[in-house]
């Protein structure tokens, strides 16, 4: 009976950093909107980043649904393969990062004032300031993933996340020492060094340090062939961001950081949720479908998509304290915040949807990946960003950001819905095809596990 206690104990460190770094990137943000103010300069650096964003998720969000897993499977070799797939990951990153830098720069330049109407005023140089150093910083988050799938393959996740605690306290330290309210370019400045700081933190174990020569391109191969998948249908939902952030700018100066701080502030709870709950779950999932135990899973699944769920509005609970005692008893510091709140709050709670179908995505989404569906995966991202993007318009258009919020919130529910539809059809036929065949051939046709995170 200790046994689980003492499980707990050594999960809480982690994900309670995991948690913390999630706080510390919502500082961040709150630290620049207080610096800045809400105006056209803030949506230009939001408006910025999120063009820039769009392009590097493409190829950096698959690296940790692959890479772990492969980390794994070289585990058990005697050789440094491991390593050398550490420094290969990293040069691709590096390589990958520069390439995109050099390929969107002036694309983004020429079409921002396109995109966002209202930020038509900003010049050329101003924008491609932006996206010169929010690319740098995308690369060395990249090449801090790498090194954290690492991390937590070989068991090491408290070293995983205090890579992430110092990228993000140097971050908010050059943050609050800097003047951005001209130049907000000078944010990225900050995210660089932060995450420089982080990336070269000597927590590595020796076996890492050394490299073998002769796997770049193996190495290369098989992210392309296992990460394709994933990428393309991730990428559809990446370029909701950019669909939101041309809407957004359509209702005048301010709207769009209004929106981003929320969609944002929402995003780091769901973050919280897959990193502390929904990852070490995964490991359960993988083990039923290994052994064609199909109605455990389903069951377990269903769990882990309520438990989710739940988390996530429990999360925005001490908010409401928190904003009563701010609005009775006014903090200085805090004044622009409460304020932002109260005049807007109507689009975060029509926004709940979006947290809530987020991780019950997540969960449904991992179930996929067990059962190594990632083209039915990317097959569904496709298909209801198409039927979201008109959520998004109509509402947008019939009733301004309220209506997009609530359109937000129609699409993400209308994905996880249609996750989970796939991955009950998917474990149906599953359980089908091993009710028809005897229990070794079953055994031989249950999927073996890659996990998704």
């Amino acid at each position: 009976m200790k046994l689980p206690s003492l499980q707990f104990r050594m999960n809480l460190l982690p994900v309670s950093l995991a948690g913390l770094n999630t706080l510390l990137s919502s500082v961040f943000q709150l630290l620049v909107i207080y610096k800045v103010g809400i105006g056209r300069q803030s949506d230009l650096y939001y408006g910025a980043t999120v063009a820039t964003a769009v392009v590097y998720t493409l190829f950096l969000d698959p690296l940790s649904n692959v890479l772990i897993p492969m980390f794994v499977q070289r585990a058990s070799q005697e050789n440094n393969e491991r390593s050398g797939l550490l420094w290969n990951a990293m040069l691709v990153v590096f390589l990958g990062g520069l390439a995109t830098l050099l390929v969107i720069y002036f694309p983004i330049r020429m079409i921002f004032p396109l995109i966002f109407k209202s930020l038509r005023w900003a010049t050329p140089a101003e924008v491609g300031k932006v996206v010169i150093f929010y690319s740098i910083y995308q690369t060395l988050f990249g090449a801090i993933t790498v090194k954290n799938c690492y991390l937590f393959a070989f068991g090491k996740p408290v070293s995983a996340q205090l890579n992430m605690l110092v990228s993000w306290i140097f971050s908010l330290a050059l943050l609050i020492g800097t003047n951005i309210s001209r130049d907000v370019s000078r944010i990225a400045y900050c995210l660089v060094a932060g995450h420089l700081a982080g990336l070269l933190i000597p927590n590595l174990d020796r076996m890492a340090l050394t490299y073998r020569k002769g796997c770049f391109r193996a190495h290369v191969g098989t992210l392309l062939r296992r990460g394709g998948p994933l990428a393309s249908g991730s990428a559809i939902f990446k370029a909701e961001a950019l669909l939101d952030g041309a809407l957004a700018s359509l209702f005048g100066a301010g709207s769009l950081t209004v929106y981003q701080l929320f969609s944002r502030m929402l995003l780091s709870i769901s973050t919280v949720i897959n990193s502390g709950y929904i990852q070490p779950v995964t490991k359960h999932l993988a083990e039923s479908a290994e052994h064609g135990n199909w109605n455990i899973l389903r069951r377990q699944t269903a769990r882990a998509a309520a438990w989710s769920s739940a988390a996530g509005l429990v999360c925005l609970i001490p908010l409401v304290p928190v904003l009563f005692l701010l609005h009775a008893r006014p903090i200085r510091a805090l004044e622009v915040y409460v304020r932002l709140f109260e005049r807007n709050y109507s689009i975060l709670l029509l926004m709940l949807g979006f947290l809530i179908g987020a991780v019950v995505w997540k969960v449904y989404a991992t179930g996929l990946f067990v059962l190594r569906k990632e083209r039915l995966f990317a097959f569904i991202c496709i298909a209801t960003f198409l039927v979201g993007a008109v959520f998004k318009i109509v509402g947008a258009y019939g009733a301004g950001l309220p209506g997009l919020a609530f359109g937000t919130s129609l699409y993400w529910l209308l994905g996880a819905a249609c996750m989970a539809t796939g991955f009950l059809r998917s474990l149906k036929a599953r359980g089908n095809a091993a009710g028809s065949t005897s229990p070794a051939l079953s055994l031989e046709i249950a999927p073996k596990f890659e996990s998704a995170d």
